[in-house]
């Protein structure tokens, strides 16, 4: 017998009581009369796993994948009226996705119509006699994975007919996303400068901090004193430590991807591309020695500054758009990364569609790379 696909489920339901069960309850119900049934049911097509939320109103990043990531989701409305974690829960499903979503409720003579899922069909279930439940739940998931029904989100399908709203959400996700980006510039920049300081006075001039006041005068400083400086002891440099998690995400998801033209946008992607690829190992790139790397990291950086701050500006002035495409032109000729970027872009002959796969692939590979480095060391 071929194994089945695995695939996730994921409750969302009330933890301290209904009308009818106590805190026990609730958790016996969950692991006897869902878990354990559906884990077990040998009638369906996969193999499925099936989870909770923890019990607070503390909304997770982990809460967040799950709902997100979950093949189907089954929302337990029990209670005379709405369970404010359980709703809050079940409108961020049907924000982010299109996959099914099961209602249910337990009966009881007080229970109040729910106005927010008033219309969308809520099996209601006796609590002393969960077997009409059981084979409900059971008979549902068959018909999603025959595909004899299907589910679609009325969030997502209201914002289908108002392309407007999704454009706006996605300026002001896009807005947030590269804010967050320049933060962790911002940080690392800071970082690798105080690093960069700290070892010029302990082997070059104690009273480096006269010379050097801020980043633009660190640059001058090791690009005027490049010959000697490269003479010392950079084997012993220890890079920042801290990463930029925001970098990798923007890479992969590419919130800019439609809102600025498609040149644009491989020029941005490829430039914060090669970015990633030094900060993830600056110590060994393309032959270059440290300082160079240096020079390099600290010079692009505020560059790199300057464009998200103006791309942010852009999607808050539209009318600006078109002189800020020219200014995005300007700063990615100014980078020295831009050197790298062409002479890449004529080998792989990426268009424009494709560069977000092929990003995809290479942040995969070079996490597994540093993974194994990591092991290797260890």
């Amino acid at each position: 017998m071929p194994k089945k696909m695995s695939k996730t489920i994921f409750v969302i339901m009330p933890f301290q009581h209904t009308p009818t069960r106590s805190k026990e309850d609730l958790t016996s119900f969950f692991e006897v009369n869902l878990k354990e049934k559906i884990e077990g049911a040998q009638t369906l097509l996969h193999k499925y796993t099936v989870a909770r939320s923890g019990d607070s109103f503390g909304i997770t990043d982990q809460i967040i994948r799950d709902l997100y990531a979950a093949d189907i989701v089954i929302a337990d409305l029990s209670g005379n009226t709405a369970n404010p974690n359980v709703m809050f829960e079940l409108g961020i499903r049907l924000a982010i996705s299109n996959k099914p979503v099961i209602l249910i409720r337990e009966q009881h003579s007080e229970n109040k119509t729910i106005f927010d899922i008033h219309g969308y069909y809520t099996f209601p279930y006796n609590p002393h006699q969960y077997r009409p439940l059981e084979d409900h739940l059971i008979s549902k998931i068959q018909s999603f994975e025959a595909g004899i029904e299907q589910f679609k989100s009325p969030v997502l399908q209201t914002l289908k007919t108002a392309p407007e709203v999704i454009i706006s959400l996605r300026r002001l996700s896009c807005q947030e996303r590269l804010r967050m980006l320049l933060i962790g510039i911002m940080k690392y920049v800071q970082e690798l400068s105080i690093q960069t300081t700290g070892f010029l006075k302990i082997h070059h001039e104690p009273q480096i901090e006269k010379t050097i006041s801020d980043t633009p005068s660190l640059i001058k400083f090791l690009s005027d004193n490049q010959a000697y400086i490269s003479q010392l002891p950079w084997d012993k440099f220890d890079p920042p430590k801290i990463t930029i998690p925001s970098l990798g995400s923007v890479l992969i998801e590419s919130p800019i991807a439609g809102i600025v033209p498609g040149d644009v946008e491989l020029l941005v992607v490829m430039l914060l591309w090669n970015y990633y690829c030094i900060v993830t190992n600056p110590i060994s790139q393309r032959g270059l020695n440290v300082p160079d790397i240096i020079i390099l990291l600290l010079h692009d950086s505020i560059l790199i500054e300057q464009l998200i701050q103006g791309i942010r500006h852009m999607l808050a002035n539209e009318d600006e758009s078109m002189e800020f495409l020219k200014v995005v032109r300007q700063i990615y000729n100014e980078t020295y990364l831009c050197h790298w970027i062409d002479k890449d872009l004529g080998e792989l002959n990426l268009e424009n569609g494709h560069v977000g796969y092929w990003i995809k692939s290479e942040i995969k590979s070079n996490k597994a790379n540093s993974a194994a480095a990591k092991k290797r060391r260890g």
